[in-house]
């Protein structure tokens, strides 16, 4: 699926985080309610798709910590940030 056909389509109550390594953004933390993980392409997003993610507020640009992954490591890390500190069951 194309970048902007996921964006339009993203569920309005469902926050998105992208992590987002070329930029300053927060570190990825627990998410306590629905979210997705957007792992961009090695290189990273471009400036119109980093303003087509911006465009929305329920997309968040978030770190994945002080070096930059390879995407296919990325999706494990930024997955293990998002649940590492959650509810105990």
């Amino acid at each position: 699926m194309a970048l902007p056909a996921l964006l339009a389509d993203w569920p309005a109550a469902r926050n998105l985080f992208v992590a987002d390594e070329r930029r300053d953004a927060p570190t990825l933390r627990f998410a306590s309610e629905p979210a997705g993980l957007l792992v961009g392409p090695e290189g990273g997003f471009t400036d119109a798709e980093v303003a087509a993610i911006g465009a929305n507020p329920k997309f968040s640009r978030v770190s994945l910590g002080a070096r930059i992954l390879r995407a296919e490591t990325a999706a494990i890390a930024g997955l293990a940030l998002l649940l590492a500190s959650g509810p105990k069951e």
